[in-house]
């Protein structure tokens, strides 16, 4: 029974460990894509000026 147990929570463990990963892998993403619009909005503007 108790090998049962810390066999599910290491199983746990990892699941949360790899949603962490996967969300932070998100927001960067979505960091980068921010960062190229805003270069681009940046570049443009400074080649109307």
């Amino acid at each position: 029974m108790v090998i049962e147990t810390e066999t599910l929570c290491s199983q746990n463990h990892i699941s949360v460990s790899e949603r962490n990963e996967q969300s932070s892998q998100l927001t960067n993403s979505t960091f980068s894509i921010t960062q190229t619009k805003l270069v681009e909005t940046y570049l443009q503007m400074s080649s109307k000026l």
